[in-house]
């Protein structure tokens, strides 16, 4: 089942939206496992609403492209949108519409699950990126999706997402096979959640896009599960961090 982003794109932000200190620790990831600096070239592959592309073009100053197959989507990203160093393209992964060796850094933030050619969409990257280029890729090991809240609350989820997350040894393989020659993994404890509060913001904003591929049956009755539960306690500490996947792909 896929899920109309056209549908969602006003309210996208609401759920998704990051603490400054949470959008900071990612854009010192990104621009340190990506080699970024000014005037580097990124593509940000299923951009979004410009979460990560619009600063690292306004603050850091570099050029970036965000490609992502919702024109809605990108109506809101260019909203937001104050650079001019930033373009937005109705393009998808399989299909890159670029000349060879432009970008310094390809971004693929939450949106390998999404690709169904992965091997065809890793090899237009490949051809894209410059000969010392890197593509970034932020996912969840499907292993450590047991720990998280939303399924604690939402089991049907858990089997929703177990079958879409892509293995990383796969996506580490299908990687070299496109033509990268080193590829590394890390594993990053990142910052999720500070309180009840906003958890139960993000639920009632469908913050993922799992909770949409839910019955409508399953995520009221997962709300209420939620609601109940942080009715009587406050956050547990292990709620607090999630543990996220990078895999950095160096053509050479």
């Amino acid at each position: 089942m896929k899920i109309n982003y056209e549908k969602i794109a006003q309210t996208y932000d609401k759920g998704r939206s990051y603490t400054e200190s949470k959008l900071n620790f990612w854009l010192d990831k990104i621009i340190n496992f990506g080699g970024l600096h000014p005037n580097s070239t990124v593509l940000d592959i299923g951009c979004g609403t410009g979460r990560y592309a619009i600063p690292l073009a306004e603050e850091l100053s570099c050029s970036v492209v965000g490609i992502d197959l919702s024109k809605k989507m990108l109506s809101e990203a260019k909203n937001k949108s104050k650079s001019d160093r930033v373009q937005w393209i109705c393009a998808e992964a399989e299909d890159l519409p670029f000349l060879n060796n432009i970008f310094d850094c390809c971004l693929m933030s939450f949106v390998v699950h999404y690709i169904c050619n992965k091997l065809k969409a890793f090899r237009e990257v490949h051809q894209v990126l410059s000969p010392n280029g890197i593509c970034l890729i932020r996912t969840t090991s499907p292993e450590y999706l047991k720990n998280l809240p939303d399924y604690y609350f939402f089991p049907t989820a858990l089997e929703i997402d177990m079958a879409r997350l892509p293995d990383i040894q796969i996506l580490k393989n299908t990687l070299s096979v496109a033509g990268f020659t080193r590829v590394s993994v890390y594993e990053v404890i990142s910052p999720y959640l500070e309180s009840a509060e906003e958890y139960l913001g993000k639920i009632r904003n469908r913050y993922t896009s799992t909770f949409y591929l839910l019955t409508e049956e399953e995520y009221n009755e997962g709300l209420r599960k939620a609601e109940r539960y942080f009715s009587q306690n406050s956050l547990p500490e292990e709620w607090r961090t999630e543990p996220i996947s990078i895999i950095v792909a160096t053509r050479k």
